[in-house]
């Protein structure tokens, strides 16, 4: 066995734990974190194939962009949801029990 394809085998068993974890994570931005990191061992893994411009193209859309995206998403969706929970806490709200006498109309 070629240290090339030890490399590539041990390189597969760390990015199949790391896409385990990914999904295993209770945030979701660790979430994406992980497969961002796989994302970068996959890269590595198109260059011991000899394949560097499958390597690049990983690079630059599965690592940047993709990450990029799903970051600032999270972001946006954290602001709307910070935004209607306030608004639901400014919300005046009173309910009258018939049981305490009061009408509901």
């Amino acid at each position: 066995m070629s240290l090339q394809l030890g490399l590539q085998i041990a390189l597969g068993v760390i990015m199949v734990v790391i896409a385990i974890i990914a999904v295993e994570a209770k945030k979701i931005i660790s979430s994406v974190i992980y497969l961002s990191l796989l994302s970068l061992l996959a890269v590595v893994g198109f260059v011991l194939m000899s394949a560097p411009d499958v390597a690049v193209t990983e690079a630059v859309i599965g690592s940047g962009i993709v990450t990029f995206l799903f970051v600032f998403t999270l972001i946006g969706v954290n602001k709307q949801t910070a935004i209607k929970e306030d608004s639901i806490n400014d919300l005046d709200v009173h309910t009258i029990s018939p049981l305490e006498g009061g009408d509901i109309k």
